[in-house]
């Protein structure tokens, strides 16, 4: 009976020593997790971050670009409105000074 009980001890110190291995593996292994996890967040934020500024950079470039084109178009729209009121300018001031003069000549009748 002795024997008996001396080998359930045994067991029992056997499988509490089986359990506290396991349970310090386990830990091992939760903290390899973690590790590994935080790095590969760690990786993906940084990816993420990365797209994300190029995407950022890209969309500046090509507004960038839309506003040069809008601001050429609009500096050629100012150079054809201006010469245009210079021609009509000079077409007036000729028809104005020959108003005049019809008006000056007129008067001496």
């Amino acid at each position: 009976m002795q024997r008996t009980l001396k080998a359930i001890a045994d067991a029992e110190k056997e499988a509490k020593k089986i359990v506290e291995t396991a349970k310090i593996r386990a830990e091992e292994i939760q903290k390899e997790v973690r590790e590994k996890t935080e790095k590969v967040y760690e990786e993906t934020y940084q990816q993420t971050l990365n797209e994300a500024k190029k995407k950022f950079e890209d969309e500046e470039r090509r507004a960038h670009s839309g506003s040069e084109r809008e601001a050429q178009t609009i500096l050629l729209e100012a150079e054809r409105q201006k010469k245009e009121i210079l021609t009509k300018k000079e077409n007036n001031f000729d028809e104005t000074v020959a108003a005049a003069l019809d008006e000056i000549l007129t008067w001496d009748r």
